[in-house]
């Protein structure tokens, strides 16, 4: 498993230039087909924009299953979550990342 530490980025994500960088990450490791465990642990906050700018755009660009399958988040706040799940319900597909989002 390959696993990010989303903490890397601080602790207040709200860059859609950093969004996008951190979604590149974890798309290259898709593609290698690595798992991805993404760990949020120590990240206070991030904003719509930056959850919009990674995740909406990466549910777009792969399969639910794959997703669901393969990218696990950890240490993610209930705020964290919220955003996330918030992102990817105001797009066409409501991809849930390993039901880790509830």
């Amino acid at each position: 498993m390959h696993e990010i530490k989303v903490l890397t980025y601080g602790p207040t994500l709200a860059s859609r230039e950093t969004a996008g960088i951190l979604r590149h990450r974890i798309d290259r490791a898709l593609r290698e087909r690595k798992d991805v465990l993404l760990d949020f642990t120590g990240v206070r906050t991030l904003s719509p924009p930056f959850a919009g700018e990674c995740f909406y755009r990466l549910a777009r660009l792969w399969p639910e299953a794959d997703l669901r399958g393969r990218v696990r988040l950890k240490g993610a706040s209930p705020m964290v979550r919220a955003t996330i799940r918030f992102s990817l319900q105001s797009s066409t597909r409501d991809v849930l990342f390993g039901g880790s989002l509830d």
